[in-house]
């Protein structure tokens, strides 16, 4: 049988440029299965109880474990992905775009930032970012008994912000990414989760992005596949579809909980970077 329902933009444009080469299987989840293509990217396969990501196809299926097994390679040919058992056709596909075409809710970031706030405040995961956090006196965050660090975190987090806040050279900007990147917990680390929060909102904001993504690039092989990946597309501004919609939703309780579904602390942990993003922008 031969399946589509939505694919990424980009994606699309990448797998027509790579007709006849051979996708190799990387890892297999409930909801997500993801292969690397010959240049090294990562395609990622959801299931239609998924949100689309930046370089993924949603499928008709729930149990993309069970739609993938046994099959370690996918071949391309004329805008199908042939496995064992199936074709995916990417040209019959619902095109969805990885882009923020809009930032309407950055009209009034400081309203913005004072609701996310609340948010953020009041739905605390165990573990992740908020605890480096916390202390940053710029974010203006509570906090808790339990959540709050006493390690290195908090100082070289305190860095990341004023070197955006003043549009650092990319050296110095650099020494700091080497101390943060791959650092949390989770299959995408809590501090790139929240680092791509700020790509986010930077990523309206050409002059301070240009350094950020530079040096995000530079530094994304010090976290795991999945996480690099997540990080290289933000640096290319591209964002999976619960980020884009927050930024031109005029729902921000919905917005902010399709955001926060995103994984374990993930979620979570990306609003607190769109929140560091948008207090920094206040600030200028």
């Amino acid at each position: 049988m031969t399946y589509a329902l939505e694919i990424c933009e980009y994606l699309a444009r990448e797998l027509n440029n790579q007709n006849g080469t051979i996708l190799k299987l990387h890892s297999v989840y409930g909801s997500a299965a993801n292969y690397k293509t010959i240049n090294g990217r990562i395609v990622t396969f959801l299931s239609s109880q998924r949100s689309m990501g930046v370089a993924s196809i949603c499928l008709p299926t729930d149990n993309i474990r069970e739609f993938f097994y046994g099959i370690d390679e996918l071949h391309i040919y004329n805008s199908l992905l042939i496995g064992k058992s199936a074709k995916i056709d990417f040209s019959n596909s619902e095109i969805i775009s990885p882009y923020i075409s809009g930032y309407m809710n950055l009209n009034k970031k400081a309203d913005l930032a004072s609701q996310l706030k609340k948010v953020i405040i009041s739905n605390i995961p165990e573990n992740g970012i908020y605890k480096e956090i916390a202390k940053l006196k710029i974010l203006n965050l509570p906090e808790f008994p339990g959540v709050t660090s006493n390690g290195i975190y908090p100082e070289r987090f305190g860095k990341l912000l004023e070197s955006i806040l003043h549009n650092v050279e990319t050296d110095a900007l650099d020494e700091i990414f080497k101390g943060i990147i791959g650092y949390g917990i989770g299959l995408t680390p809590s501090a790139d989760d929240f680092i791509l929060g700020i790509l986010a909102v930077y990523s309206s904001c050409d002059r301070v992005f240009k350094n950020l993504a530079q040096v995000c690039k530079a530094n994304i092989y010090r976290t795991n596949d999945i996480s690099a990946e997540m990080l290289f597309h933000g640096s290319e501004k591209r964002f999976c579809e619960p980020i884009i919609e927050f930024f031109k939703s005029s729902d921000i309780s919905k917005a902010t909980a399709n955001i926060r579904n995103i994984g374990y602390s993930s979620g979570h942990d990306i609003l607190c970077g769109i929140y560091a993003g948008l207090i920094l922008l206040c600030e200028v």
